[in-house]
């Protein structure tokens, strides 16, 4: 029997990963949510660094694609700016969030991420 192959890692912003159309930069927002200023914030940086292509993976995570190794300092001190990165990779790589679907404001859940 033959086990799984293991083609890369996990992306992340400080840790991306190569794909054919550039650099991988998934951001990890916290508690799975984004304020109306990091989302257009993240717009105006994924076409200036990127490609302007924009994936929600499954677990709330969005992925900039397109980046190159020369943009990728500066799309990292964007993110930054907006409150969207992490300390360090290893901590980046640790966070993974799960939120119920059902969710509704003033259920109590919001505090219970932070």
């Amino acid at each position: 029997m033959n086990g799984p192959v293991i083609k890369g890692w996990c992306p992340g912003a400080l840790r991306p990963m190569m794909s054919g159309d550039g650099l991988v930069v998934r951001i990890r927002p916290r508690g799975g949510r984004l304020t109306p200023e990091q989302a257009k914030g993240i717009a105006a940086l994924s076409a200036q660094y990127g490609n302007g292509l924009i994936d929600l993976s499954a677990r709330a995570n969005v992925q900039l694609r397109g980046v190159t190794e020369a943009t990728h300092a500066p799309l990292i001190e964007g993110l930054s700016r907006l409150g969207l990165i992490d300390e360090t990779a290893e901590v980046e790589s640790r966070r993974n969030i799960v939120v119920t679907p059902f969710w509704r404001e003033g259920d109590g859940v919001q505090g219970i991420v932070r």
